[in-house]
């Protein structure tokens, strides 16, 4: 799609999966992601920010967590998660759309994936 020109489809694609990435990497070294219900209170999704700040010391990179709190999530930053999810833009511009490639392919060079390998998938 990006390279159709199509970045306001391609940003709207790579938001959700970057956050499901980011969420299976917490997942996996035991940070909560969701908060149990407890009484009559119930239970919600953890927000990103906090998840992705308390994955700080599983990215070997400082600046590269930094560069992920800046582009996804941080209020004084560009906050393209909360930007695309929450409808604050018209559009996903082209620089936008390549800056979430970006996270995605880094997240991707870790190992990261937000789906489970099918069965008849190929190795």
């Amino acid at each position: 799609m990006f390279l159709d020109g199509a970045y306001d489809e391609a940003g709207h694609i790579l938001v959700p999966r970057i956050e499901a990435a980011l969420r299976e990497m917490a997942r996996r070294v035991g940070l909560p992601i969701i908060r149990e219900p407890s009484g009559e209170t119930p239970g919600r999704v953890q927000s990103l920010g906090p998840i992705l700040h308390q994955l700080r010391p599983v990215f070997g990179d400082a600046g590269w967590h930094a560069y992920l709190e800046n582009v996804l999530v941080d209020e004084l930053g560009l906050n393209l998660r909360n930007v695309v999810s929450h409808g604050l833009r018209d559009q996903v511009d082209r620089a936008d759309a390549a800056l979430l490639l970006q996270v995605a392919c880094h997240l991707r060079s870790l190992g990261l994936t937000s789906r489970k390998p099918r069965s008849d998938d190929a190795d």
